[in-house]
């Protein structure tokens, strides 16, 4: 691995804190229903992103693991298909240890911001502790002695989730409901005689199951014929959704209870959508697609509504929420018939 740049690293960062880049594309995403099937080309690179991945963060106390679908092409001991981000989990606090010794390594923390061009993407230079408290897209970016981003580096942006914990020190998901530690306890793998940190399978089948698109489905088909997630993995995350269930029944009733009351009769839509839009949890899934389209479905009716009472807001918040727990756990139900089948191989 090259050296980092000889400048400090706070000089060179307010230098170089702006840049920017282009918009990403994914192909192997978006509306496509699985991935695509890679190329000689695709499987040299992937490879050559995990050997760099490795040498990278070897000589480090820094607790990291891969995330998302390359632990199921690990595990299957074969790409499930292209993989065009490289993303980390990675422990909040060990964010300075981590800091300094990329630097060292020639990258940098980076933040996603808008750019009033859409086919660019602003880049904010971030320090460890404004990546511990962004909910912008937090990246890993190669730069050159200079402070610049490399676009010529193979291995030159690496997608950042942080491990999410309560005042208590218990690893969060969906909710705020508290996840199993060993979920989080990295899992050294050995790939083409370089170590990588993978996350446990059952993780990696959660969030699978909370994101739902429909190559998300597909990997987890993939996930449980390798044989590597058990039914007790299954039972855990059925727990887990359950209690996410009642938070989300709670935090409805909430809901409720501060908009219903502003709700009159004769309102017209954008009086609706203004008193929507001011409310936090609602303002949240507005910025979802489908649960927008939800949202916009209630003001329509409730425009048109000749008898508005707090019952029929709270019947349709309730109406959303059973409709994608539904979908869940049928989603659920699904991936445990796949583990029963690969177990029974065994």
């Amino acid at each position: 691995m090259r050296e980092g740049s000889p400048i400090p690293l706070q000089d060179l960062r307010t230098q170089k804190r702006q840049q920017e880049r282009p918009a990403f594309h994914d192909e192997a995403q978006g509306a496509f229903e699985k991935r695509r099937i890679p190329t000689p080309e695709d499987r040299k690179e992937m490879d050559t992103k995990l050997d760099q991945l490795s040498d990278l963060l070897s000589g480090t106390s820094v607790r990291w693991q891969l995330d998302g679908a390359l632990n199921i092409s690990l595990l299957k001991g074969d790409y499930i298909g292209v993989h065009k981000d490289v993303d980390l989990f990675v422990e909040p606090e060990d964010l300075e240890d981590l800091e300094k010794h990329l630097y060292t390594q020639g990258y940098a923390f980076f933040l996603t911001v808008g750019h009033e061009d859409p086919n660019k993407k602003g880049m904010v230079w971030a320090t460890a502790g404004e990546i511990r408290e962004s909910e912008k897209d937090r990246s890993l970016v190669a730069i050159d002695k200079n402070g610049n981003i490399r676009f010529d580096h193979p291995l030159n942006f690496i997608d950042v989730h942080l491990v999410k914990r309560n005042a208590e020190g218990k690893p969060l998901g969906y909710q705020q409901v508290e996840l199993p530690e060993s979920w989080y306890t990295p899992r050294p793998f050995l790939y083409r005689g370089k170590k990588i940190f993978l996350s446990h399978p059952a993780k990696v089948a959660y969030f699978k199951l909370h994101c739902g698109r429909p190559y998300d489905l597909v990997d987890l088909q993939e996930l449980a014929a390798t044989g590597t997630l058990t039914l007790e993995d299954m039972d855990t995350i059925e727990e887990i959704l359950c209690k996410e269930e009642e938070a989300i029944k709670q935090r409805t009733e909430f809901v409720v209870r501060r908009v219903a009351p502003q709700i009159k009769k004769g309102m017209t839509g954008e009086t609706l959508y203004q008193i929507f839009s001011a409310d936090p949890e609602i303002a949240a899934l507005l910025k979802t697609k489908k649960d927008a389209e939800d949202v916009h479905t209630l003001i329509h009716r409730l425009a048109n509504e000749t008898d508005l009472e707090k019952d029929s807001v709270r019947c349709f918040f309730e109406n959303i929420t059973n409709q994608k727990n539904s979908t869940q756990r049928q989603h659920l139900l699904s991936l445990r018939k796949a583990v029963e089948d690969a177990l029974s191989l065994t």
